[in-house]
């Protein structure tokens, strides 16, 4: 149970809140820098510009940086550590090209610069280029000796986003036969170790660590959560911590939870009242799906709400309710309700029965939960998160009115709450209020511009408005719907009728970009020779059909629409051999009836006729008539 408690602690912790040195896979190194030797001999006027660039950098000011950095270079354009710190300060802005473009030209002005290869295998990194941040690093770990533990730790990183453990581990090893005295690395394996639920091995790499260097914050903090087996241990690294790091949340906050453990509440709570008071809730990461983040939010938001109410209550239900909450904190929410209904006259207090939802929807009591959000709200019609809860779960009942109210309410109480309006625009689209819950898309999609969920959301209630290009143009961006030709002809068919053929066929041509599907390119094709635009839609026949197709029906298809094309040109017999392939490859009724339609022009009626009769019996209304009045002429 100890060992359960603390690994839900520790990837509690990397998962969610902002203490970046405890983030592998993060890569605090990746975004930071070395600071490099400056020879302070050139010019007044740029070395005042160098100077106060180089202090804007370190004040954290990267755009008055880059801009003092700037108008170094302008009058000295060789100043080759202008460029590296410019360089620097716009990794930090998330300028990543012209980051890339300043270090490039740091090695054309000094060959061989170590840290700003170092920078380039970072920016790399960033960009999620694997294998040029690869090259870079080992550049790096074969020429440099000052830096090649730190290339082979950035390594061990890029394996370790790649999901390769055993690759990582393998290259934080190697840095330390190069640095003894590398405590990253230490720190780094003993993460791999806690990763892997081997505490007892991971504390051994932090002890390690330590000794090096025993006010390495970082690897105090991961030591406290590896002593698995003696709370008063990890109690001692976290009251170093504090003393040392006061206004550092996240300890206080982890040594909130030791205490709990031990059963001292009080002086837990007063650990969690800081937090709460210094960390203000991402409600706009919230998507009510009730992750690991969710509930994160969830206990946050309880904690806000419990500080402005509790002291309404008699002295001895403060304490319970104090309880209560740490006990929630450890993941005890069975515990936690036994507390609370232990509080006399508890169900007449809105937190009380506020927090009973809470413990029963995290203990998976769903009906018990909505029951006490409800009562909690008839008491108090101001909980913001209760509105929230009871809404998702309407939602889920598909009780879309009253889900959008309650939305509404939520909105009212915080309007900044982002994630209310993406919820509140499900409720809509199923009501019906299409303009509506385009709108609360759209307000939630400025803020997360990249959600599948929403631009899905936002893209059909387009459809249904009759918005036919904005809502293929958000289909495309979303990476969940974008498999599906005939989802997306939803939007296309709509506007190709409406005569917009110019914008379908640009529509089309990104679908089938983005998913390579010939499907979509033979849509295209038939579109183009529909317009007689033959001379775009034979070359996109040709490199379709050097693409291995898997489906014989697609070749089919596009051999068909080549001997349409020759239909056209007036070629009728390559036409012919083009409808005989299609049939060849896979037999399809267009291509029989295009075919007897050409032995009907070429007065081989008999052929003709078989054709057009094997094209009605496959369901082809257009020859079915033509075989009929083929007949009634004799």
């Amino acid at each position: 149970m100890i060992l359960a408690r603390v690994l839900f602690v520790f990837f509690w912790f990397i998962s969610c809140f902002s203490f970046a040195q405890v983030k592998i896979g993060e890569n605090s190194g990746v975004y930071s820098y070395k600071d490099v030797p400056i020879e302070w001999t050139m010019g007044g006027t740029v070395q005042m510009h160098l100077n106060e660039g180089l202090n804007q950098l370190k004040d954290g000011k990267f755009l008055t940086a880059i801009e003092s950095l700037t108008e170094a270079i302008a009058i000295d354009n060789g100043l080759w550590i202008a460029y590296y710190y410019r360089g620097v300060s716009q990794k930090l802005t998330a300028n990543y090209p012209e980051a890339r473009k300043d270090f490039l030209r740091v090695l054309q002005l000094k060959e061989n610069h170590a840290e700003s290869t170092l920078e380039l295998g970072k920016l790399a990194h960033l960009q999620e280029v694997f294998n040029e941040a690869e090259k870079y690093y080992l550049k790096v770990s074969k020429e440099s000796n000052e830096y090649a533990a730190q290339a082979l730790l950035l390594l061990g990183d890029l394996e370790f986003n790649k999901h390769n453990i055993g690759a990582a581990r393998k290259h934080y090893n190697n840095s330390l036969k190069i640095d003894q005295n590398f405590t990253d690395a230490y720190i780094k394996l003993g993460m791999l170790e806690m990763i892997e639920k081997k505490p007892d091995a991971g504390l051994r790499y932090f002890n390690n660590a330590l000794a090096k260097d025993s006010l390495n914050q970082e690897a105090r903090y991961l030591r406290s959560i590896a002593y698995k087996n003696d709370p008063y241990k990890s109690l001692t690294d976290l009251n170093f911590l504090v003393k040392y790091n006061p206004t550092q949340f996240i300890f206080r906050l982890y040594r909130g939870i030791v205490l709990s453990e031990l059963q001292e509440y009080e002086k837990a709570f007063s650990d969690f009242q800081f937090f709460l008071k210094s960390n203000q809730v991402s409600e706009h990461r919230f998507k009510g799906d009730q992750t690991l983040r969710d509930k994160q939010i969830d206990i946050q938001y309880a904690g806000y709400y419990l500080l402005s109410t509790m002291y309404a209550l008699p002295e001895e239900s403060i304490t319970i309710v104090k309880k209560t909450y740490c006990l929630f904190l450890l993941g005890r929410f069975e515990d936690g309700i036994k507390q609370l209904k232990g509080i006399k006259n508890y169900m007449r207090s809105s937190l009380c029965l506020f927090l009973l939802g809470l413990g029963y929807e995290h203990s998976q009591q769903h009906e018990a939960a909505l029951q006490h959000y409800n009562a909690a709200l008839a008491l108090d019609n101001d909980i913001q998160d209760a509105h929230t809860k009871r809404g998702i779960y309407l939602t889920n009942l598909q009780k879309w009115d009253l889900a959008e109210n309650d939305f509404t309410e939520a909105i009212r109480l915080n309007s900044k709450a982002v994630q209310l309006y993406r919820l509140r625009g499900v409720a809509r689209f199923y009501l019906e209020k299409y303009a509506e819950a385009i709108d609360d898309y759209t307000i939630y999609l400025a803020e997360d511009s990249l959600d599948t969920e929403a631009l899905k959301g936002r893209s059909f209630s387009y459809l249904k408005a009759r918005q036919y290009f904005s809502g293929a143009q958000d289909y495309l961006k979303c990476k969940i719907c974008i498999s599906s030709l005939l989802e997306f002809l939803e939007f296309i068919n709509p506007l190709l009728e409406a005569g917009d053929t110019t914008r379908s066929l640009q529509l089309l041509r990104t679908f089938s970009n983005k998913t390579e599907n010939p499907s979509s390119i033979l849509y295209r094709v038939n579109i183009l020779i529909a317009q007689g635009k033959f001379a775009e839609a034979e070359p996109l026949i040709d490199s379709t059909l050097t693409r291995t197709i898997i489906y014989k029906d697609i070749t089919s298809g596009f051999y068909t629409a080549l001997g349409v094309i020759q239909v056209k040109k007036g070629d009728l017999d390559r036409a012919v051999e083009y409808f005989s392939k299609a049939i060849k490859e896979f037999e399809n009724a267009r291509a029989y009836r295009e075919r007897g339609n050409v032995y009907l022009i070429q007065k081989r009626t008999s052929q003709a006729r078989k054709d057009l009769k094997k094209a009605s019996e496959m369901g082809d209304k257009e020859a079915a008539d033509l075989l009929l009045r083929t007949a009634q002429k004799g």
